[in-house]
């Protein structure tokens, strides 16, 4: 996958990229679609590659692990997508026990995930100050000292 920018700027918006092959990463790729103008997800990406694991070379249990980012349906709490999930993860680990056993899914906001906790405290803090500017130009600031 390309992305808009890239699209536009390199291959000049043509739509005879699709199927193309391109060189990423110094690997030949097939680009299979073109994300919509302004998706630059999670930062400033314009080039999605497929995820290859070999199994042959790194035991499941010893792999890294992956962040996944989906996003919930509006009529889905995060709780059940947690409740989701963990059954998804130990129907797997049942199911294949020498691949999956010990593996876990964790579950969390973007914000809390990338973020972290940190910037709701931070959040709060400009709030009051905004809240505080807002008093002191509302009901007016009297300068000077005491008399």
């Amino acid at each position: 996958m390309i992305g808009y920018d890239l699209w536009q700027g390199r291959f000049g918006g043509s739509r005879e990229i699709l199927g193309k092959t391109v060189r990423a990463n110094g690997v030949t790729r097939t680009v299979i679609g073109v994300m919509p103008e302004g998706f630059a997800f999670p930062e400033r990406q314009q080039v999605w590659l497929p995820l290859e694991i070999d199994p042959a070379v790194t035991d499941r249990s010893e792999g890294p692990s992956y962040t996944v980012v989906g996003r919930l349906n509006p009529s889905t709490s995060m709780d059940e997508a947690k409740v989701q999930m963990a059954s998804i993860a130990l129907r797997l680990a049942q199911e294949y026990p020498e691949s999956n056993e010990g593996v876990g899914v964790e579950v969390k906001a973007f914000t809390e995930r990338f973020l972290g906790p940190e910037i709701y405290g931070l959040l709060y803090t400009m709030l009051g100050a905004a809240l505080g500017v807002r008093l002191l130009r509302t009901y007016g600031f009297r300068g000077g000292g005491c008399s």
